[in-house]
């Protein structure tokens, strides 16, 4: 259900983001009948799907509509699966199920999914969407009823993000390096009070932090593991040659 981001569930623990995560919140809760394609776009690894996530999971947000669904789209999507699992999260799956939509094609899919939507104001997230063909249907299927529906896409194409016309667009950059220190302390000091690097470790610490290059992936995902190793220095010494090592040989 989530991609490569879904590694923070408590918005709270976001960092460097507040602004992106405050407009996008007032872009959602906008009072604007027509409906409304957001875009947030950024390289793999910056949190695209966590802040989509942290808004989709926001009570104050959902219940502001009728119905909202969640799709990961990626690189191999179906068009009739992506239909198919929109149908399941609007109407509850026993429902779907009985109505027959497994065996339908896909505009049969696209005008079930119209019909249904037509009276309703409806927030759907598409999580990484790689190509605009994959707009196509689902643009179709999503009706444009003025009842002040909202579509969230996350992608990491330009040209994909430009779907979203006028100004609703977020494009999100590398975090800073005090932005990127805090989120590492964070999650590899969480044990400690107030998230503090001990001195000892400090040298090495630094450099795991600038090796990140300021991606929050890569950042949550060695602080989490190094938060279970020993806080002594030639754990950490290893660990950082270890990781240039992989860096410079194994570029995935």
């Amino acid at each position: 259900f989530m991609s490569d981001s879904s590694y923070l569930t408590d918005s709270s623990e976001i960092v460097g983001y507040v602004d992106e995560i405050g407009r996008l919140t007032q872009w959602l809760l906008e009072d604007k009948q027509e409906r409304t394609l957001i875009a947030i776009f950024g390289m793999g690894g910056l949190g695209k799907t966590t802040i989509a996530s942290s808004v989709y999971k926001n009570q104050n947000i959902t219940r502001t509509f009728n119905c909202n669904a969640w799709v990961t789209v990626s690189q191999t999507y179906q068009v009739e699966e992506l239909l198919r699992e929109i149908i399941n999260q609007l109407i509850d799956q026993r429902a779907s199920m009985a109505s027959g939509f497994m065996t339908m094609n896909r505009m049969r899919l696209v005008e079930a999914i119209q019909s249904y939507l037509l009276d309703k104001k409806y927030f759907i997230v598409l999580d990484d969407v790689w190509d605009k063909d994959a707009w196509l249907f689902l643009n179709y299927a999503f009706a444009r009823n003025n009842c002040g529906s909202k579509v969230l896409i996350t992608t990491r194409r330009k040209d994909v993000s430009c779907l979203a016309v006028d100004h609703y667009t977020i494009e999100l950059k590398t975090l800073q390096y005090a932005e990127s220190w805090e989120l590492f302390c964070k999650k590899a000091f969480r044990a400690s009070k107030d998230s503090q690097c001990p001195e000892n470790l400090r040298f090495f610490a630094e450099k795991i932090v600038a090796r990140c290059q300021g991606l929050p992936l890569a950042i949550v995902t060695i602080g989490s593991t190094l938060s279970y190793r020993e806080f002594e220095e030639q754990g950490w010494e290893s660990f950082y040659s270890q990781l240039s090592w992989q860096l410079a040989n194994n570029p995935e």
